[in-house]
């Protein structure tokens, strides 16, 4: 329930393009009583997840990977100078605090959640979470603009809207593979949500949807008539979405007739523009508030120019590198220890996976608050609960507040994918 309440309360905030310019969907004192209530919702969040982290004896070397990453960031933020008065080192300093603290403790209550009630149940709480934030989002999309414009679903960006767009796909992925949701619809949704993702006319999208489905296929299990039946649905789809749908998706093939430097998402002219300040501090960079330093309005769209901002050109790179290798590492790990749920394993790291190529145009994983931090953090949180040696989760989940039975450490043998069956 406090995921679904905190991805809702960022609806509140979102405004659509219009030729009028843009307008929120809901009145303006209404929205900064959302946006109060959301950051409650977080702060239960992280509450609850502090109390959940005495219930694990270590954390693993995966997850410890990403808080080492944003602890980084955090004592980097620590250092500023400056009085904790300046609203700029202010807002540094809690925002680095914030994600230290989301990336900590959100993973072990994620993983607490599923000891408690099996694997099973939460894929199903996630699709539940999943259908009615689509929901809102076919309803936002209406009022605002009956469709004429890029699908962004309840965000007000189509390039926001594809990063969450693929933690939903994975999740019905997920579903599907451990057979835990209606077969038919989970094909209906996962359809939406794939033609939904070719609307937004995001190209950045595409690259992470191939990802995941490239995996998805890999992992599914399925058979070789399902398989070409699914690939057959999705064939016909994406012909008469072409021909009868939106104009945004022909966005996603229409590069030829775009400068290359001045399109309308300008990231190279930007890139461009930002390189003299890299090379000005090439050593030791500007620091967390590198970006408003060097008076950049909004993000670089590129998280590793952003990190070369921050700490120089060497430090830059160790630290995308960094980043990159524990995003990865949830394939690599897994790959050394199958077991009967590698397959919903490998879905998510597939997903960690997208954010590492995605962040290559956008630098989202220094957002607080934002659907996209709560997603990062239950993506980590699920890869790291299936790579614990000692915790095996019984293939068909746990009854309604019982817990499941407990497995000896997997052995190092290959499932086949008639083991899932």
């Amino acid at each position: 329930m406090l995921f679904c309440l905190v991805m809702l309360s960022n609806s509140s905030e979102s405004v659509y393009s219009t030729d009028q310019g843009y307008n929120s969907l809901l009145p303006r004192y209404l929205v900064r009583y959302i946006s109060l209530a959301r950051w409650g919702f977080w702060i239960i969040f992280i509450i609850d997840g502090l109390l959940t982290a005495f219930r694990f004896n270590r954390i693993t070397p995966y997850h410890g990977r990403f808080i080492i990453f944003y602890g980084i960031m955090l004592l980097s933020a620590l250092t500023l100078v400056g009085e904790i008065r300046d609203p700029l080192v202010f807002n540094e300093i809690f925002r680095y605090v914030g994600l230290f603290a989301i990336t900590a403790v959100l993973p072990l209550q994620l993983e607490n959640y599923t000891l408690r009630h099996g694997l099973d149940t939460t894929l199903r709480m996630l699709f539940f979470n999943v259908v009615v934030l689509t929901a809102v989002g076919i309803a936002a999309t209406l009022v605002a603009s009956g469709f004429s414009f890029r699908y962004t679903g309840w965000v007000d960006n189509p390039n926001s809207f594809v990063l969450i767009n693929i933690f939903f796909i994975v999740i019905v992925m997920a579903n599907y593979v451990q057979k835990t949701v209606n077969k038919g619809v989970l094909i209906v949704t996962l359809l939406f949500l794939v033609y939904a993702q070719l609307a937004s006319g995001s190209r950045n999208g595409l690259l992470g949807l191939a990802v995941v489905a490239f995996v998805f296929m890999l992992r599914s299990g399925v058979g070789l008539v399902q398989t070409m039946f699914t690939v057959g649905l999705l064939a016909v789809g994406a012909w008469i979405f072409m021909e009868f749908g939106p104009q945004s998706a022909f966005r996603i093939t229409d590069i030829d007739q775009e400068d290359p430097f001045a399109h309308d998402t300008g990231r190279l002219a930007l890139w461009r523009e930002l390189w003299p300040f890299i090379k000005q501090k090439w050593l030791f960079g500007w620091g967390v508030t590198g970006r408003e330093l060097i008076g950049l309005s909004g993000n670089s769209h590129n998280m590793y120019i952003t990190l070369m901002i921050f700490f120089g050109i060497p430090i830059g790179i160790f630290m995308g590198v960094f980043y990159i290798w524990s995003c990865v590492s949830g394939l690599l790990t897994q790959r050394k220890r199958e077991n009967k749920l590698s397959n919903v394993s490998y879905l998510f790291s597939a997903y960690l996976v997208t954010v590492f190529f995605t962040m290559g145009f956008e630098d989202s994983i220094f957002g607080i608050g934002s659907p996209w931090t709560l997603e990062i953090a239950l993506g980590v949180g699920m890869v790291n609960m299936l790579l614990r040696s000692e915790t095996v989760f019984e293939l068909t989940g746990a009854k309604e507040g019982k817990a499941p039975a407990m497995a000896p450490p997997p052995q190092p043998e290959v499932w086949s994918p008639d083991d899932f069956r």
